[in-house]
C-alpha cells in the first residue's frame, strides 16, 4: 500500500487520488529559506561592498552641477519655479519701433528699419558707424530675488565682416565708449558668438568674454547634454538670469524645445574679492558697431522679469507746490514736475498718486500727468530737499507747450474742489542713451475761469 492509498483511507484528509497541494504558508516559508540560502551563497562568493568607493561616488554626485535643464525647475537662487514671475517690462513691435519705451542712436553709415509684417527692427551698418536701441527705463533689481531676461532676434557671426560686432542684453555704455560696456550680453563678431559680463571700473573691472567652444554647460553643437544644435543664422530666444547681491551667479541660456538650455554659468561666490558688476539696475539694449566692416542684426521681442514677484519697497517723496498758482485757459501750464539728476539715472521712480486743489469758486480745470512733453519756455529746477537724486520743477503758468508728450493720466475737476488719483502709470522715468533724464510734469489747463491751484505728486523711489 503506497502513501496515496493511506491518505485516501484516512478520514482526516479525505483526499482524492491525486498528488497533495502544498499550502500557501508552506510556500512562503520555502521561499524565505531559498532566499537565505541565496544570500549566504552571494556572501561567500562575491566581493564585499567597497564603502570607501561608495563614499567617493556619493560626494561626486553631491558636487556635480545640475543638468542644464535644471533651470526649468529652479530660479537663480535654487528656489522652485511655480510660474508666477512678475513682469517688469515687455517689448514688442507690432506697429512701429515703440518710441515710448526705446531710445535710438544712429551715427555713420547705418540704418534702423521697422519691418511691419515681421514685427521686428532690422539694424545694419556699412563700413563705419554705430546704431543703438536701448530702453529709457533702467530696471530695478531687488536684492535676494532672481532677475530673468529674454531677448529674441538674430545675431549671427555669418552676417558680420571686418570688425563689425553686434550685442544684445541688459547693459549700457555711452555712444563714445561702446568698447567698455557694463552689464550682461550676448555678442557676435565675424568669427564667433560669446556670452559676456562687463564692469568698466573698480576691482575686477574689464570684460569677461567667453566664446562658444569654452561654454561650460552646453555648447549647443549637438553633442552637449541637451543634444540640441543652435543655428545662429536663424532666430533664437536668448536669455540669462542672475542672483546679483553683488557676488551671485549668472546663467546664460537659449530656449529650445520648451526648455531653458543653460550654455554657460559664471560663478562669483568664493572666487571674486568684489562685485562682478557695479550696478544691476540696467536698461535692455541691442547695438551694432563697426569701423571697417558690415553687419546686420534683427531685434524682435524682449522681456525682463523678477522672481518670484516684484515688491516695490522704496522711499516716498512729495514733488509739488503748496502755494496757489493761477492758470489761464490759453495754454497748458506746469504745476510741478520732476527728473533724475545725471548721476542718478539708474534709479527707478514713478508717481504713486497725485493731488490737486482749486481754491477758486468759479473756475474749472483739467489736470494731466505727461512724460517728455516738449516746450519752448524756461523751467527752473531745484534739487530735492532729501538729496535723493531728484530735481523738482517750480510752477510755470505758461511754459509754451508745443507737444503734450505721452499723457499717462488725466481728469477734470470742478470749481472749489479737489482731486486725488492713485496708480498713475506703470511707466517709470528713464534716460536717453546719451544720459539725459526724461522729464515728467503735472500739467494744468483751465476749462473756464482762472483756477488757483496747489498740489503735486507722491513719488515712489526704488533702488
Amino acid at each position: 500500500m503506497n502513501i496515496y492509498s493511506l491518505l485516501y483511507l484516512n478520514p482526516f484528509f479525505r483526499l482524492k487520488l491525486r498528488p497533495p497541494c502544498p499550502s500557501i504558508a508552506f510556500m512562503k516559508q520555502l521561499l524565505i529559506v531559498l532566499c537565505l540560502f541565496a544570500a549566504c551563497s552571494f556572501a561567500q562568493n562575491e566581493p564585499r561592498i567597497n564603502y570607501s568607493k561608495l563614499r567617493d561616488i556619493m560626494v561626486e554626485a553631491r558636487d556635480t552641477r545640475p543638468a542644464p535643464h535644471y533651470m526649468m525647475q529652479h530660479d537663480a537662487f535654487g528656489r522652485q519655479r511655480v510660474s508666477i514671475p512678475s513682469s517688469l517690462f515687455n517689448g514688442k513691435f507690432l506697429r512701429d519701433k515703440n518710441p515710448v519705451y526705446w531710445d535710438e542712436y544712429l551715427s555713420g553709415t547705418v540704418s534702423s528699419t521697422f519691418i511691419t509684417n515681421d514685427a521686428l527692427v532690422k539694424m545694419s551698418v556699412t563700413n563705419s558707424g554705430t546704431v543703438i536701441r536701448q530702453t529709457f527705463q533702467r530696471f530695478n533689481y531687488q536684492a535676494g530675488k532672481s532677475q530673468i531676461v529674454l531677448l529674441t532676434g538674430i545675431i549671427d557671426p555669418s552676417s558680420m565682416s571686418g570688425d563689425a560686432r553686434a550685442r544684445a542684453g541688459q547693459f549700457t555704455a555711452s555712444p563714445s565708449s561702446v568698447a567698455n560696456p557694463a552689464g550682461f550680453w550676448f555678442e557676435v563678431d565675424a568669427t564667433n558668438i560669446y556670452v559676456c559680463i562687463g564692469k568698466p571700473a573698480g576691482s575686477q573691472s574689464g570684460i569677461r568674454k567667453i566664446p562658444r567652444e569654452l561654454w561650460n554647460e552646453d555648447k549647443l553643437d549637438g553633442n552637449g547634454p541637451s543634444k540640441i544644435y543652435a543655428d545662429f543664422s536663424k532666430a533664437q530666444i536668448f536669455g540669462f538670469d542672475y542672483e546679483w547681491l553683488g557676488v551671485g551667479a549668472v546663467r546664460f541660456f537659449i530656449v529650445q524645445d520648451n526648455q531653458f538650455n543653460v550654455i554657460h554659468r559664471f560663478k562669483h561666490v568664493n572666487e571674486l574679492d568684489a562685485v562682478y558688476v557695479s550696478n544691476p539696475n540696467l536698461p535692455l539694449r541691442y547695438d551694432l558697431h563697426s569701423t571697417s566692416g558690415t553687419g546686420t542684426m534683427l531685434q524682435i521681442c524682449s522681456s525682463i522679469m523678477t522672481e518670484p514677484n516684484e515688491n516695490p519697497i522704496g522711499l516716498s517723496y512729495f514733488a509739488g507746490n503748496r502755494s496757489n498758482t493761477s492758470f489761464s485757459a490759453a495754454s497748458y501750464g506746469f504745476l510741478t514736475g520732476f527728473r533724475l539728476k545725471s548721476n542718478y539715472i539708474d534709479r527707478s521712480i514713478f508717481p504713486k498718486s497725485i493731488t490737486t486743489m482749486n481754491t477758486d469758486n468759479v473756475a474749472n480745470y483739467q489736470w494731466l500727468v505727461s512724460l517728455a512733453p516738449k516746450y519752448t519756455g524756461t523751467v527752473t529746477w531745484v534739487d530735492d530737499t532729501l538729496n535723493l537724486g531728484l530735481q523738482i520743477a517750480n510752477p510755470v503758468a505758461d511754459p509754451g507747450v508745443t507737444n503734450l508728450g505721452y499723457v499717462l493720466a488725466s481728469g477734470f475737476v470742478a470749481a472749489d474742489s479737489s482731486s486725488e488719483f492713485d496708480a498713475v502709470s506703470v511707466l517709470k522715468l528713464g534716460a536717453t542713451i546719451t544720459g539725459q533724464s526724461q522729464e515728467m510734469f503735472l500739467m494744468i489747463r483751465a476749462v473756464s475761469g482762472t483756477p488757483e491751484l496747489n498740489g503735486g505728486m507722491n513719488l515712489t523711489l526704488l533702488e
